[in-house]
């Protein structure tokens, strides 16, 4: 006899491509139409729902097509691409290193030197 926290899960364990493929059949939108909304290739989309994740490129663009795609059919796009991490062992996010800040933080600080001996030299 089937566990019942198991038939309680089984409706967050459906695949993300079959989550997308119910939800655009629910809405009875040809994928056509909806891939010329979102200005994609219909095949991207195909390639979604059949989770060919690799034919998409780089993880950054599945992410983007994915957060698009379910954006438009009403699903929540976080979640999704959360789930496309962890079922591909993805890092979560990396760390944002604004190195032309920290550059130019340097490089006004050495303009404040040089201005202060300037001005001790004309003194």
């Amino acid at each position: 006899m089937p566990d019942k926290a198991a038939q309680d899960d089984a409706p967050k364990q459906l695949l993300i491509g079959d989550r997308l493929r119910a939800a655009r059949e629910a809405t009875a939108i040809p994928l056509e139409k909806i891939a010329s909304d979102l200005l994609l290739d219909p095949g991207v989309l195909e390639h979604l729902e059949a989770e060919e994740f690799a034919e998409l490129g780089a993880p950054v663009f599945v992410r983007g097509h994915l957060r698009k795609y379910a954006m438009r059919l009403g699903l929540p796009a976080d979640e999704l691409v959360e789930l496309y991490h962890r079922d591909h062992d993805l890092p979560q996010g990396l760390p944002i290193v604004n190195e032309s800040l920290a550059f130019t933080q340097k490089k006004r600080r050495g303009w404040l030197l040089v201005l202060l001996l300037l001005i001790a030299v004309a003194a």
